[in-house]
This record gives structure tokens, sequence and C-alpha cells, in this order.
């Protein structure tokens, strides 16, 4: 059995102006990772759910609220790694390394990567060359962990960010990052 997880990645390093923005959008369980760099890390229940319309609500919200870049990330199993670019409340670039994954029947087209988008993401990872991000999505590891962690050295996010799921911070997966490690939303008083 692969990973399973789901995390947005926000574009500042203000963890309090992120935790105060997610009233606006949070309405479930979550965690704030301790900010590395200029990013900010955070899943919640309904985010590690890996429903797509409750990472789009999240990620547009807070991209729209704090006027900054918010990068989605799920994995499915290692199987399946979706990735996804805001900013001004809309999805701007897109990743997802098998789209027909859950089809029934997926064409052979669908079981390959696809990317919309490549040089928003290629803008997101200032001084990396186009050719190795386009290389790296459309060759990608077999584990999506892989990939993602690939990812994450490109863009400069949060190195705890790769496998950051809201399921792995409530088995305690994370208490390495101890006082760090910020609640919000509704049972936010649950011990962990």
């Amino acid at each position: 059995m692969g990973n399973f997880y789901a995390n947005l990645s926000v574009a500042t390093a203000d963890k309090t102006l992120v935790q105060s923005s997610l009233s606006q959008v949070a309405s479930d369980h979550g965690f704030i990772g301790p900010s590395e760099g200029d990013w900010t890390t955070i899943t919640s229940d309904a985010i590690d759910a890996q429903n797509q319309d409750d990472i789009d609500a999240y990620g547009k919200t807070l991209s729209d609220v704090l006027n900054a870049a918010v990068v989605s990330v799920m994995n499915h199993d290692d199987d399946v790694l979706s990735v996804a670019l805001y900013r001004a409340h809309n999805r701007i670039a897109e990743y997802n390394s098998c789209p027909g994954y859950f089809a029934e029947m997926p064409s052979k087209a669908a079981l390959q990567p696809a990317v919309r988008n490549v040089s928003e993401f290629v803008e997101l990872a200032s001084g990396v060359a186009e050719e190795d991000i386009v290389k790296l999505i459309t060759e990608p590891s077999p584990i999506a962990f892989e990939t993602h962690k690939a990812l994450v050295q490109m863009f400069r996010l949060p190195r705890y960010s790769t496998g950051f799921g809201y399921r792995y911070v409530c088995m305690g997966e994370f208490s390495f990052l101890g006082e760090n490690l910020t609640e919000f939303g509704q049972g936010s008083d649950k011990k962990i």
C-alpha cells in the first residue's frame, strides 16, 4: 500500500496570516506546518479526503484572500500525483500523472501524464530550467512520492510537505514538527 495524502502550500512565511485566512474557507479540522523559506503548508480532513472540489475551494480562496500563489498536491496510493497552482482565485496550472486512473475503461492517452500551463510551474520554480520540469512531469517516477519530493525541491516548498497529510499528522507521523504544528478549524482543541 502506498501513500495517501493531500496538502496545500501557500506562498507566505506568515503562518499567523495563513491561520487567520483559513477562517474564510475551513469548516473542518486541520493543521498548519511551520513556514520554511517563503512557504507554509496546510492539510485538513477535507483536503486529505482527496475531493478535488474541496481542494479547489481551499486553493482558490487562499490564493485570493492572501494574494499569494497556492500549490495543491494530492498523492493517491503512490500511483497518481495531482498538482495544481492557484492565483487570484483561479486554478491556473495543473498536472496529473495519470488522469485516467479512476476511469473504468481509460484510453491509453488518459493513462499518460497531463499538464496544463507548464509555463506557470516554470515561473514558480525560478532558476529551474523548463526542460527539467517538463522531464520530471512527463517522465515521472513510478512512485508518486518521489516525484512530489523532486517538485518540492524545484519549487522550494517546505521539505516536510512531502507526505504531509491530515491522517498522517493525526497518527503522529509528524510529531517531529512539535510546537511548530498548529491546529485550526472545528475540533482544534483535540489532542494529537
